[in-house]
């Protein structure tokens, strides 16, 4: 099929909805055959206990599976951009019951701000990918911390790996994984929010969760993105 018509077939609407549910199919049959090692949960529980509610963050490259072990669904809010990664990131937390929130935090994100403000305050938990939506890989913008400040709550980091996978050449690197597979997801311990060391503390955890789910799934942790 050529580009260009292949193109065109993937803007029809209805092609839209089919790529949306297939993905979503895969997704959920991935995790379905996937032997999942859970370590962590009780530190998004202290923080809901705690707090009221969390904001979580996780990288980019890891929205793949993000949704799959996530205990509470309908009282979580993930935010995506009108890219095409966070469509595709919309799909599939969607598929898993998760709501979503379109906006951004950055460049204009008032509003999407704003509203992420409220569902916290009301109690429900909102889910960032803070080097969203174009990079740099592994770079926090600002608005997770923001957002934390704002609602005085924690920062929750979330991150997960598998043994079978590939890592696509996006500026994420977004891990693609493969079904019958083994997996662990790992939640960290909630970090309080300052003005002075949100982010390289945020960075820090989540690179730490990351690079540990990686060697518990075999692989070496990738590389910073200042040496890849």
């Amino acid at each position: 099929m050529p580009k260009r018509l292949g193109r065109r077939l993937l803007r029809h609407p209805a092609a839209q909805r089919l790529a949306k549910r297939l993905l979503v199919a895969y997704v959920r049959l991935v995790a379905g055959t996937t032997r999942w090692r859970v370590e962590g949960r009780e530190h998004l529980e202290a923080a809901l206990n705690e707090d009221g509610s969390a904001v979580v963050c996780f990288w980019h490259g890891r929205l793949m599976l993000f949704p799959v072990d996530w205990p509470w669904p309908d009282r979580t809010h993930v935010l995506i951009s009108a890219h095409r990664d966070g469509q595709i990131g919309g799909s599939i937390a969607e598929g898993f019951g998760l709501h979503t929130v379109s906006g951004s935090t950055e460049r204009g994100g008032a509003p999407a701000l704003r509203r992420l403000v409220r569902l916290v305050r009301a109690g429900d938990i909102v889910a960032i990918t803070p080097d969203g939506p174009r990079g740099p890989r592994g770079v926090p913008h600002p608005g997770a911390a923001a957002l934390a400040r704002l609602t005085r709550v924690r920062i929750l980091p979330v991150s997960w790996s598998v043994r079978r996978r590939v890592l696509l050449r996006s500026w994420d690197r977004l891990l693609l994984p493969f079904p019958v597979n083994r997996g662990v997801y790992l939640f960290g311990e909630a970090l309080p929010v300052s003005d002075d060391d949100a982010l390289p503390r945020l960075k820090e955890a989540l690179d730490g969760l990351t690079d540990r789910a990686d060697r518990l799934c075999g692989h070496d942790p990738l590389p910073s993105k200042a040496a890849s």
